[in-house]
């Protein structure tokens, strides 16, 4: 079994968008994080509208700039709080307590997958892969600008 390791999507998006969506279609998780990416799922249960929300923050600083969290507030409240479930991923820890501070009517989860938040380890590159796959099965997904996630 191979395994791959993304460092950033930049050149190949770039490049050729169509071989970059080829690409990425092409993609499947292991095992492992399929799993934890399904019983997160399971959990949550489809009773609701579901919504990704990534913020990346940390050491992105255009994407700070570009995607204040004013910027998801206004997006998050385009939708139905009492019918939606926002799925929250980001690599700064404090966000979840801020949007749920600035939304209290809404339904904010957080997978809680294994691992540091950075992408410098491997658990923190298994982390890393189970949020963007979780995001993939996401319908809708409010996104920061300058991410590899949103490419």
């Amino acid at each position: 079994m191979r395994h791959v390791v993304i460092t950033t999507s930049y050149a190949w998006y770039a490049r050729s968008q169509p071989t970059f969506l080829r690409i990425l279609r092409s993609l499947r998780p292991e095992p492992a994080i399929r799993a934890a990416v399904d019983e997160f799922f399971d959990q949550l249960g489809l009773e609701r509208d579901v919504v990704g929300v990534h913020v990346r923050r940390t050491d992105n600083a255009n994407a700070i700039k570009y995607s204040p969290l004013s910027a998801y507030v206004r997006a998050m409240r385009d939708f139905e709080p009492r019918e939606t479930v926002f799925v929250l991923l980001s690599d700064d820890a404090s966000v979840a307590g801020d949007l749920a501070a600035l939304l209290p009517e809404c339904r904010i989860v957080e997978p809680g997958f294994p691992g540091p938040l950075g992408r410098d380890t491997l658990g923190g590159m298994r982390r890393a892969a189970a949020e963007f796959f979780t995001l993939a099965r996401c319908p809708v997904v409010v996104h920061s600008a300058h991410s590899a996630f949103s490419s």
